[in-house]
């Protein structure tokens, strides 16, 4: 059981059935959890019981955050600070919720109440907008403090490397995206990163992160970095009634090159535990008056992506709108893993010879790429 929402069952009566979902929700994977929200271990033991990761409930700039099986209980403990728990603890730091709302998430229980017990944990009051969680706005500041210092030192040498790294990836230039480049310490040196806005240019409070200079697989673990809390990325274009989904940014930059007709927003969820923020989204929407009607999911086609479309469905489904998962075909169909893939496929094709005017890819028609794009 990783991260993601469990399957719903019926809420235990007796004491004994708690005790028992306890140690059901503590020996949930941490490790699989973490990721399945979208935080990134720096380190992580080939068996994957053991990994190091940010402390994801508060700024952390070294990694302090060792996660770790022991039996069958995952811990973890924060290095810094001192503290440890287990998944249930984590779950409560996360959300900000419940001792008994963690173990229901965990393990999928609906409804009821534990009777407390004497010495048993107190509760973690969660965040209300009345009281807002100074963890989140820190991160937000420094999210901010980010991306204005990036603003204000930009210059047209550093325009221009942008331009470059878009123009190295074949991705379409969208100027409104509010990129900046900015230098970040990373494997004991200063490195060159994209950073965009999240969840947009025009209101924004997490910087997502990507670097210039990727050397391969050497630099894995440096590739990819969030300032702020964990938020999707939001373009919204002609038709705000229509949505498409991917796990990044530059997978939803894609689409705008491989279908250059698309006026579909872009959604990017930014790791695949963000696909809980979607119905969020579409409330939000709704009242600003722009009421989504259609999702095309285009995650990535691996567990991890197929586990959270899955998610999306059982989330959209219920309020009213149409999801599709028919654009996933385009690479999927492929063995690809995601619209980015497609789009180098597509360019290795094209420089390999001459084409037709559209290939057939699966069971939907693709454009080839434009020309300024290649």
């Amino acid at each position: 059981m990783t991260g993601g929402a469990a399957p719903s069952r019926a809420a235990p009566a007796p004491d004994r059935d708690w005790d028992r979902l306890a140690a059901e929700a503590a020996a949930v994977d941490l490790v699989r959890l973490l990721e399945d929200r979208g935080y990134r271990p720096v380190w992580k033991r080939p068996d994957g019981e053991k990994a190091t990761f940010r402390v994801p409930w508060r700024v952390d700039r070294h990694p302090s955050l060792g996660v770790y099986r022991r039996g069958q209980v995952w811990y973890w403990t924060d290095h810094a600070r001192g503290e440890s728990g287990t998944s249930i603890q984590a779950v409560q730091r996360l959300d900000g919720c419940s001792r008994t709302d963690a173990i229901r998430r965990l393990t999928g229980v609906e409804t009821g109440e534990p009777r407390e017990r004497k010495g048993s944990e107190p509760p973690v009051r969660p965040a209300t907008p009345a009281a807002p969680d100074p963890r989140r706005s820190a991160q937000k500041a420094q999210a901010r403090q980010l991306y204005e210092q990036a603003r204000r030192a930009m210059t047209p040498e550093r325009a221009e490397r942008i331009r470059q790294y878009w123009a190295r990836l074949g991705l379409a230039i969208v100027p409104d995206i509010g990129a900046v480049y900015v230098e970040l310490e990373a494997g004991g040196r200063a490195r060159p990163y994209l950073a965009i806005p999240l969840p947009r240019a025009s209101t924004y409070w997490a910087v997502e992160c990507r670097l210039l200079d990727s050397q391969g697989e050497a630099d894995r673990l440096w590739r990819a970095r969030t300032y702020g809390p964990k938020e999707l990325w939001v373009h919204w274009r002609e038709r705000p009634d229509r949505i498409v989904i991917t796990e990044s940014i530059l997978d939803a930059l894609a689409i705008l090159t491989i279908w250059p007709e698309e006026r579909a927003s872009l959604v990017a969820l930014n790791g695949v535990g963000n696909v809980r923020l979607l119905p969020a989204l579409l409330q939000r929407a709704a009242r600003a008056g722009r009421p989504i009607r259609t999702v095309q999911l285009a995650l990535d086609a691996d567990q991890a992506g197929r586990k959270a479309a899955e998610e999306a469905v059982a989330l959209l489904a219920p309020l009213g709108v149409t999801v599709s998962r028919d654009r996933e075909a385009a690479y999927a169909e492929r063995g690809l893993k995601d619209t980015h893939k497609l789009l180098e496929a597509l360019r290795a094709d094209r420089a390999a010879g001459p084409r037709e005017p559209e290939s057939s890819i699966g069971r939907r028609r693709v454009p080839l790429l434009v020309e300024q794009f290649i």
